[in-house]
């Protein structure tokens, strides 16, 4: 039997059993939020492409960020000068305690977005796999881009995943898994 990472919420194709959303089970929660958390994925992007981003509109929207929140956090998943690796960060708690949430579509950005249901923008797709993604998201779920005059920083939706049925992703799929594989390892050969 194979799992496949794919909230209940998010269409398109799968291979193997859909885990749900893999979510903190229980989000952090801050009362006063600041700030901007920018979550940039590198992963599998074309080192061309991801060195025009980089380069190009990266630096912009950091300055934007720090402008209009006081503050940006950078977490990727590549070396980057100026930028925490997601190895040494909580994003969790960072991600409670910003005011903004700017993410590359990935599932990990917009599953913990889903789960606090808190309003995210969308860094430009990098690469094949986050422009799929970001189709498929962008069909489910109304979310601005980042980019966009007013994206990041227009009025949020208070709830851009309302439209969502929620009886498709119970945010428990990490449960399932661990559930599983528990009685996978406890069970007679």
């Amino acid at each position: 039997m194979s799992w496949a990472h794919r909230p209940g919420w998010l269409p398109g194709p799968t291979t193997g059993r859909p885990t749900g959303a893999l979510a903190p089970a229980r989000p952090a929660q801050r009362r006063s939020r600041s700030g901007t958390l920018l979550l940039l994925s590198l992963w599998g992007v074309p080192d061309g492409e991801a060195g025009a981003f980089v380069s190009g509109p990266l630096p912009g929207l950091v300055r934007e960020a720090v402008r209009r929140t006081g503050s940006c956090t950078v977490v990727s998943d590549a070396r980057l000068d100026g930028a925490l690796h997601v190895t040494e960060a909580d994003v969790d708690a960072l991600h409670a305690s910003c005011a903004v949430l700017l993410a590359s579509p990935t599932l990990g950005a917009l599953t913990l977005a889903h789960a606090r249901r808190s309003p995210a923008a969308l860094l430009p797709p990098l690469g094949d796999t986050q422009r799929d993604l970001a189709g498929r998201v962008l069909s489910a779920a109304s979310l601005p881009w980042a980019l966009d005059p007013g994206g990041a920083w227009g009025p949020p939706d208070d709830n851009p995943w309302a439209a969502l049925d929620p009886s498709l992703d119970d945010l428990r799929g990490a449960q399932r898994v661990a559930r599983s594989l528990r009685q996978l390892t406890l069970a007679p050969w």
